[in-house]
């Protein structure tokens, strides 16, 4: 699943879809709690991925979902790309990616791979670090990595 994210324009308040089924409403459980707005249904879209793919369902919104400018009929789906522009009642969203974000995600990941490597090969040199009446923790001096033992 790619970062991508959706800006409320009116405000410029942004959500990550983090989520196969990502909820935007007035309800305070919506994956994007839309506050200051009556005319927002309380339940007025749902996005899914799947397969690859982002949709927008109109799940009951009283004034209808746009997306780039053309009505979605009540109950049905459409398919969203970044760049497309979505309105609900008379608040306008945005989606886009954050490629930044993509990379940093990928460049922590790829450093803990490497700090896991690293611990796993080494030969650890154990110091004692910490000691009470129950347990005793230790350190390695040349990777960190953290072991106790109890008396």
């Amino acid at each position: 699943m790619q970062n991508l994210y959706i800006k409320r324009l009116r405000t410029q308040e942004t959500k990550r879809l983090t989520t196969t089924e990502f909820v935007i409403g007035r309800n305070a459980d919506a994956d994007f709690f839309i506050r200051g707005n009556q005319m927002i249904s309380r339940l007025a879209a749902k996005i899914h991925y799947s397969n690859g793919k982002y949709y927008i369902q109109d799940v009951g919104a009283l004034n209808g979902i746009f997306v780039q400018d053309a009505r979605l009929p009540r109950q049905s789906k459409a398919e969203i790309t970044e760049g497309m522009t979505i309105q609900l009642a008379d608040e306008k969203f945005t989606l886009f990616v954050d490629i930044q974000a993509d990379i940093q995600i990928d460049t922590q990941i790829d450093a803990q791979i490497q700090i896991e490597k690293k611990r796993k090969l080494c030969t650890h040199k154990w110091e004692s670090a910490m000691v009470n009446s129950e347990r005793i923790w230790f350190v390695c001096k040349k990777c960190g990595e953290r072991k106790e033992e109890w008396r």
